[in-house]
């Protein structure tokens, strides 16, 4: 019987974001979870959950 994927959630991430180094983080997360699979020999399923992220955390001068 084949095993079923991992699936795993990746919470308050985002690959559109303004800030470059959230989509860096979020993309080096995909590809560790990836490798941690196949050193496995299972197969991956990643969901991006994406929170509302303001495209500035402040708006005071």
């Amino acid at each position: 019987m084949p095993s079923r994927p991992i699936r795993v959630s990746l919470i308050m991430h985002s690959s559109r974001s303004d800030n470059l180094g959230v989509g860096a983080l979020t993309a080096s997360e995909v590809e560790v979870l990836r490798g941690c699979a196949r050193q496995l020999g299972r197969e991956i399923e990643i969901t991006i959950l994406t929170g509302r992220m303001p495209a500035r955390l402040c708006d005071r001068p």
